[in-house]
C-alpha cells in the first residue's frame, strides 16, 4: 500500500490515528458476520453495505481492513474509495454530486453519540460524502474504482 500517495494521504492519516496499533493492511478479510463486525467496530449492515453491496457492484476484490477499518480499496493503486466505520460510512463521489449535495450539510457533518462532530471534508478531503444508502452509491464506486485504477481520485477536483 502506497501511504505518500497523495490521493491516500489524507485518508490514511485519519485511520491511522484512529488505530496506529492495528497493521496498516490486514492479512485475511474475515466473512460478513456480527462478530466481523464487532471486531472491525463497524454495524453488521455497514459491513454489509460496504463490502458486500457495494464491493459486490466492483470488478474484482477491493474489499480490504486498513488499519482496522473496512474499506474498499483499488488492489492495484492501492487508493482507498469507501470507508465503513461505527454505524456510517464514507466514499468518493462525482464532481457533479458533490455539487448538488453542497446546499445539504448532512452529506459532509455528523454529530456522533459521543458529542463528536466529523466533517468528512476536513478528516479526509473534498471528494468524499457520507453514504445514505443510496442506489446511486452503486456507480459511484464502480467509477471510483476506475479513477483509482488510474491513480486518481474520483471526487477530487482534477476530475
Amino acid at each position: 500500500m502506497d501511504e505518500a500517495s497523495q490521493g491516500n494521504s489524507k485518508t490514511l492519516a485519519y485511520l491511522k490515528k484512529r488505530s496506529c496499533l492495528r497493521p496498516a493492511l490486514a492479512e485475511k478479510i474475515p466473512p460478513i458476520s456480527d462478530a466481523s463486525g464487532r471486531a472491525l467496530f463497524t454495524h453488521p449492515e455497514v459491513l454489509e453495505r460496504v463490502w458486500g453491496t457495494l464491493g459486490a457492484s466492483l470488478p474484482e476484490d477491493c474489499r480490504a481492513i486498513v488499519h482496522g477499518t473496512t474499506v474498499l480499496r483499488n488492489p492495484k493503486s492501492g487508493l482507498i474509495f469507501v470507508i465503513g466505520l461505527g454505524t456510517f460510512y464514507w466514499l468518493q463521489a462525482p464532481p457533479e454530486v458533490l455539487m448538488e449535495f453542497q446546499a445539504n450539510e448532512r452529506h459532509f457533518v455528523r454529530k456522533m453519540s459521543n458529542g463528536q462532530v466529523i466533517d468528512v471534508r476536513q478528516e479526509l478531503g473534498v471528494g468524499w460524502v457520507y453514504g445514505g444508502w443510496l442506489e446511486a452509491e452503486l456507480d459511484w464506486c464502480v467509477e471510483a474504482y476506475k479513477k483509482a485504477d488510474e491513480g486518481r481520485e474520483y471526487g477530487a477536483a482534477n476530475g
